[in-house]
């Protein structure tokens, strides 16, 4: 648990990342190689719903999942990236604006956004 205390829920959801230009990317398996993405805005887009703008891969090759910890009127989110368990070798180095949407249980607009820390988030190697 972190250093938030037990009050904390963790939810960690693989979800998927609805790119501007290519469609959707789809990371419904576990991923291979994932970092952290760093999300460059968000914006509140339900009663109980965020819309956060991140740099990723060609979703060819590229999934995107969030790890979100929410507690009372805080909201911690990581996005991270990985390689798609069915992208082949040749995945090409292309950057592309993603938007994936975080679920919230508290009302989305009065939260306070703020980075999950790297050390806090389990990733696939």
């Amino acid at each position: 648990m972190s250093s938030r205390g037990k009050a904390a829920k963790r939810l960690a959801a693989v979800v998927g990342a609805c790119a501007m230009l290519c469609g959707c990317v789809s990371s419904g398996s576990a991923m291979r190689h994932e970092g952290i993405s760093h999300w460059s805005s968000y914006e509140v887009t339900g009663t109980h719903e965020l819309t956060f703008t991140v740099v990723t891969g060609s979703p060819r090759c590229y999934g995107l999942r969030s790890v979100v910890e929410e507690d009372g009127d805080t909201l911690w989110v990581a996005l991270v990236e990985g390689v798609l368990p069915e992208a082949g070798d040749e995945c090409t180095m292309e950057a592309m604006y993603n938007k994936i949407k975080v679920t919230t249980e508290s009302p989305a607009a009065d939260l306070t956004v703020i980075p999950l820390p790297a050390d806090e988030v389990e990733l696939n190697r």
